[in-house]
């Protein structure tokens, strides 16, 4: 993961934390419904978590090919130069 992705994942989970929080504190002191609107509200930021999870995975599969498409790409710069380093011989 990287820095900002790490920083926006903290985030995400106090504002989850805060909102649960408030959920707990006004249960019973205000209308059901505004409650438990806050409640969801609160499992909000747990996508926004699963997907910064998710754009990290992919970050490091494509590192991973790029790698190995560039160490194919070398294997075969260094096969053409041998091939033609013998067809100059």
């Amino acid at each position: 993961m990287s820095r900002g992705s790490r920083t926006l994942t903290a985030m995400y989970i106090a504002v989850a934390l805060w909102l649960s929080f408030c959920t707990v504190r006004t249960w019973g002191t205000v209308p059901l419904w505004t409650t438990l609107a806050m409640a969801v509200a609160s499992l909000a930021p747990v996508a926004g978590v699963v997907r910064e999870t998710v754009i990290a995975d992919e970050r490091r599969a494509v590192a991973v090919l790029r790698e190995r498409e560039g160490r194919r790409a070398a294997w075969r710069d260094a096969a053409a130069a041998a091939l033609a380093r013998a067809e100059v011989e």
